[in-house]
């Protein structure tokens, strides 16, 4: 039985703060709307760090470290590396009818999750808007806004209501996440 197989090993850098079987977020990332008659300041975004272990330390004006994790802002955006490999990269963009992220993880890297609506393991190539639909009676479709990658990145997004993502095509890495909302709001495991 394929139930009673153990899962293989995957190997993924260990987390200075990791306890038992519970694991904190690296961080949370908040984008806030401004007007359109507002100046966008340099960096129009905000990193939370979680209550941790090891507090995080910044490096620099643009850099912060939590244990063997750094962050580097990079303009409208920001880099999250593990010693010295990229794990994925972020750009914001503010635009009339909301915000866009573009996220890009390591290539080769292939998204799972959102719940029940997709008709495929991998999302790929397809756009999803997250709305809840009860059309179906008894079978319904719910989308779980949280994903991950192969690479073992995760993502949990407060979504909006109407928030669209779409995914690249297979491997590419890339996402993109777009609301129709004053905040976009994820947390990153």
């Amino acid at each position: 039985h394929l139930a009673d197989a153990p899962l293989p090993a995957i190997p993924r850098p260990d987390r200075a703060d990791t306890k038992g079987t519970k694991q904190a977020p690296l961080l949370r990332v908040r984008v806030i709307r401004l007007s359109k008659d507002a100046r966008f300041p340099a960096v129009p975004f905000g990193l939370e760090f979680p209550p941790r272990a090891v507090d995080p330390q910044r490096l620099a004006a643009q850099r912060y470290q939590i244990g063997p994790y750094t962050i580097h802002i990079e303009g409208q955006g920001f880099a999250v590396w593990h010693d010295n490999t990229l794990l994925y990269r972020s750009t914001f963009q503010h635009r009339d009818d909301g915000l866009l992220e573009q996220r890009f993880c390591q290539t080769g890297e292939q998204f799972y999750g959102l719940g029940q609506v997709s008709d495929r393991l991998a999302l790929a190539d397809k756009t999803y808007t997250i709305y809840q639909n009860h059309a179906y009676g008894n079978r319904s479709f719910i989308y779980v806004p949280f994903t991950f990658t192969s690479g073992l990145d995760a993502f949990l997004h407060n979504a909006y209501g109407a928030d669209r993502i779409y995914f690249g095509e297979a491997g590419s890495g890339k996402l993109e996440y777009s609301t129709t909302g004053d905040v976009l709001d994820y947390y990153y495991f």
